[in-house]
């Protein structure tokens, strides 16, 4: 890898920080959804997290921290936990 690419490489990892930023995670930061959270700063969008089933209406009781991930046939192919 030249010097130049791997300059290039640092520029396009920096700016990954700053994506998704504008992206709601309302469910995320609901009190008791906070515990689900191994890291407080890597949490589901709304728009793509995955909804548990549940047999209670308890709060949170649908959080999991987990996103779909599209995949080439399908919106919704893979889950990243």
């Amino acid at each position: 890898m030249s010097k130049d690419s791997a300059y290039k490489f640092s520029l396009q990892f920096e700016e990954l920080k700053t994506m998704g930023l504008d992206l709601s995670h309302d469910a995320a930061d609901l009190p008791v959804n906070r515990p689900k959270n191994r890291y407080t700063n890597i949490l589901p969008y709304d728009f793509s997290r995955v909804k548990l089933l549940s047999m209670h209406n308890d709060e949170g009781a649908d959080y999991i921290n987990a996103n779909y991930i599209p995949g080439y046939k399908h919106s919704k192919e893979y889950i990243a936990t």
